[in-house]
């Protein structure tokens, strides 16, 4: 034991003789503490370079609709304002990567009705047509959804024309008759 309280002793003698060697320029000097300031100062941490984004615009609908083209339950639609038979419109739409639109419920519709009468408008065209005994849709699409107004199912016109008045259905008018349209593309096309 006794070796033990030598070998602690030397060792403290030891210590304390290269801490008082220690080159001053290594030594940490403390700043005094001034009583009444706060000494913890607010500790902030780097920030990354953010870019600050402008707010999104409302009118903005997805980011898969090209400019003024508008999302809607998985597509693309267009008020084109231009006047244009029903094969001009749909012409139109097809140099724009699209068809005239077709529509498959009540929700669709009404949706259409409001984009025609914002725009002011009281009619355009959709993408419906008669051919062969049947009413069809300019995509393909199959013609699920009838909607006409009373007396507007006739045969006699060939192309399809909506109402922007609520509650008011499609009617079948002369495919010469210009009017606006609407144009409607597939999302990611």
């Amino acid at each position: 034991m006794k070796s033990v309280v030598i070998f602690l002793l030397f060792a403290a003698v030891a210590f304390k003789a290269t801490a008082e060697e220690v080159p001053e320029q290594m030594v940490e000097e403390k700043e005094p503490v001034v009583p009444g300031e706060d000494v913890l100062e607010e500790v902030k941490e780097p920030q990354p370079d953010v870019e600050e984004l402008p707010p999104l615009d409302p009118q903005v609908h997805s980011q898969f609709c090209l400019p003024e083209w508008e999302f809607f339950r998985g597509n693309c639609y267009l008020m084109n304002r231009n006047y244009n038979s029903w094969r001009a419109a749909a012409a139109e739409c097809a140099d724009l990567g699209g068809t005239l639109a077709s529509v498959h419920s009540p929700m669709i519709y009404s949706h259409f009705q409001f984009m025609v009468g914002r725009a002011g408008f009281t009619s355009a065209w959709i993408g419906g047509y008669h051919f062969e005994s049947s009413w069809r849709w300019h995509d393909g699409s199959f013609f699920d959804y009838f909607n006409f107004a009373s007396g507007g199912a006739g045969s006699s016109h060939k192309c399809l024309q909506m109402s922007s008045n609520l509650g008011q259905g499609w009617s079948s008018r002369s495919c010469n008759t210009v009017t606006p349209s609407i144009c409607q593309m597939k999302v990611g096309c």
